[in-house]
């Protein structure tokens, strides 16, 4: 199964299960969000995007002990991050402050 194929029931279904490694899920995760930004980009344009898909991200869950992993849509988790700075470096004279 390629990637178009886990896209097309993934878009479908919301939710897919596959058997895979763990280095592979990650790189499937990676093609198929790519895949799912394009296709709301085009149906947006194009006034037909499925108003559930709006603010969907693709999830990737991974089972270690079974090599299972699920990818699925959801909503996007928006969480602040938070930073301190603890040192600032002078681009010009590479000095920190």
């Amino acid at each position: 199964m390629n990637s178009t194929e886990v896209f097309d029931i993934l878009l479908d279904k919301r939710k897919i299960t596959l058997a895979t490694s763990s280095r592979d899920a990650n790189v499937l995760r990676v093609a198929v969000l790519r895949k799912f930004k394009d296709y709301k980009e085009q149906m947006d344009r194009l006034g037909f995007l499925d108003p559930t898909l709006e603010e969907c991200s693709v999830s990737l869950e991974y089972d270690e002990e079974k090599n299972i992993a699920k990818l699925f849509l959801r909503p996007r988790k928006r969480s602040s991050l938070v930073f301190t700075i603890i040192e600032e470096t002078d681009p010009e004279t590479g000095d920190t402050q």
